[in-house]
């Protein structure tokens, strides 16, 4: 075995044993609870109402149903995640869907067109949703990890082999005119200094963000730079909210943002972004839609001939099927052609790390990949979005939390373990943005001692700024004994609170 794959070969263990930890969790939450223990606990909405049913990408039906009991009980459904819809009016049956969107008390999902013509069997009423296992993350990791190890590109084993052995070395790239910064956005000085840094890097760029210091603006700043020279940028995070946020930025700088995923927890201001939204309002989808109206009309004149009947009604059922399976390729082939076209004429694809492996990307490879909130990523559903590009830019502040990891076990085999931790320090392409726009010098200083050697400062707009009528910074409530007391780091005395606080622009 390569020495330097053992790091990755120890990985692959770790995400099994996260896998095993979540199947365990469902497994035993399923022999353990009853129904409405699990209503109570917001793993299952029952009962629901199917209130809408309608074509989407791909060979899919999206479902929309509403909870008849309108309680406000926490849930455990979120977008992206597996679960089951299910009926148990007769006999239970059920059907695996994906959830794509949770709103109040509606929720959408996508279900495979094969089992669609079911789907009479939930109109009986019964019917509920259901969170299941699902080992799809752990499939996308594992896979990029093989591959990873497999990788025959020279810029990915020359990255794979510097992670793994806390060493990289690299030349840098030369800047040419193309690569013009804008400054229109009052970019300070080590905004600027680690887009440069970033531009040289041939294979790993870091940006150390620590809060308040406009990582997110140079991130922009940085990517507007690069769309001088590179048709197309992939940008990443782990979370949804933090792929939204960068894709709500870079379209207000009105650059053409398409938005990979299930589309949930994206505010409707950004919904004109997402791949659904974009095909659905090209005059060339309500030509896909009648063809696949067109094929679920013909199945269900196949679906009409029963279990006994002869040699000719089965040679026609037959045919029948056949039609309805050839205009639904016909169908795909169109949507594929017009998704093809959508993406071609985007500059920045913005996905989730496990949501690159999205089908409407394909094959698709990049020049750049960044990934923010990298302090928060998996390592290896980071390299599903590395492996897609020649070069990548990390960006975030590994002083702060770092990813979830719930299994113990592969807490110990190092899943936990960040790239963006163990290259800040090591590599030369990493930049640290020093200046801060959050909060008063004072409150900054605790943290600026701990954790970055004193290297941050705080803009002059906020560096004094207090609440109004008081000349020491709010740093800390404290609760002791039901009495509100606050404390200053620079003023160790704690003095109660007699008197109601008023929120103004001017507290921190």
């Amino acid at each position: 075995m390569n020495t330097d794959n053992h790091r990755y070969i120890t990985l692959l263990k770790a995400i099994e044993a996260e896998r095993r930890h979540d199947e365990t969790f469902y497994k035993q939450l399923n022999e353990s609870k009853t129904i409405q223990q699990k209503i109570q606990s917001g793993f299952i909405w029952y009962p629901v109402q199917i209130i809408k049913n309608s074509f989407t990408l791909g060979d899919y039906r999206e479902i929309e149903v509403q909870k008849i009991n309108t309680s406000e009980n926490s849930h455990k459904f979120s977008e992206g995640i597996a679960a089951s819809l299910f009926n148990i009016q007769d006999a239970r049956i059920e059907f695996r869907v994906i959830i794509s969107a949770v709103r109040g008390d509606k929720m959408r999902m996508f279900l495979h067109a094969d089992q669609a013509e079911k789907m009479d069997q939930l109109e009986k009423g019964l019917t509920g949703i259901e969170v299941i296992y699902d080992d799809k993350p752990y499939k996308v990791m594992e896979k990029a990890i093989k591959s990873l190890i497999d990788a025959t590109k020279e810029h990915h084993k020359t990255l794979r082999d510097g992670i793994s052995n806390d060493s990289l070395e690299q030349s840098d790239i030369p800047i040419t005119t193309d690569h013009k910064i804008d400054l229109r956005r009052d970019i300070n000085s080590s905004q600027k200094n680690a887009i440069l840094t970033c531009l040289k890097a041939p294979n790993l760029g870091i940006i150390h963000g620590p809060p308040g210091t406009g990582k997110t603006t140079t991130l922009v700043a940085l990517i507007e730079t690069l769309l001088h020279t590179e048709k197309r940028i992939l940008v990443c995070a782990s979370s949804n909210n933090a792929v939204d946020l960068l894709a709500e930025r870079l379209s207000k700088r009105h650059i053409s943002v398409l938005r990979i995923g299930n589309i949930s927890r994206i505010h409707d201001d950004l919904m004109h972004l997402t791949i659904e939204e974009k095909v659905r309002n090209h005059h060339e989808w309500n030509n896909i839609k009648k063809v696949k109206i067109q094929a679920q009309e013909v199945d269900k004149k196949a679906s009409q001939f029963k279990r006994n009947f002869g040699n000719e009604e089965r040679n026609v059922r037959r045919e029948l099927k056949k039609e309805a399976r050839d205009l639904r390729k016909w169908a795909l082939e169109l949507e594929d052609r017009l998704i093809e076209d959508i993406v071609n004429g985007s500059q920045v694809v913005a996905a989730t790390l496990i949501g690159v492996s999205n089908r409407v990307l394909k094959d698709m490879l990049f020049k750049t990949v960044i990934i923010d909130e990298a302090s928060q990523a998996l390592e290896a559903e980071c390299w599903n979005a590395i492996l897609r590009a020649e070069r990548v830019i990390l960006a975030g502040d590994h002083k702060q939390l770092p990813p979830t990891v719930k299994s113990s076990e592969a807490a110990k085999l190092g899943m936990g373990s960040t790239i963006l931790d163990k290259m800040t320090d090591v590599i030369r392409h990493s930049s640290l943005l020093t200046e801060q726009y959050r909060m008063n010098h004072k409150i900054l200083g605790f943290s600026n001692k701990m954790f970055y050697d004193n290297q941050l400062y705080s803009n002059s707009e906020v560096a004094e700024r207090t609440i109004r009528n008081d000349n020491l910074p709010l740093v800390l409530l404290i609760q002791r004994d039901a009495v509100l007391k606050k404390s200053s780091i620079m003023n160790t005395e704690a003095m109660p609170i007699t008197e109601n606080i008023t929120l103004s622009e001017n507290i921190l």
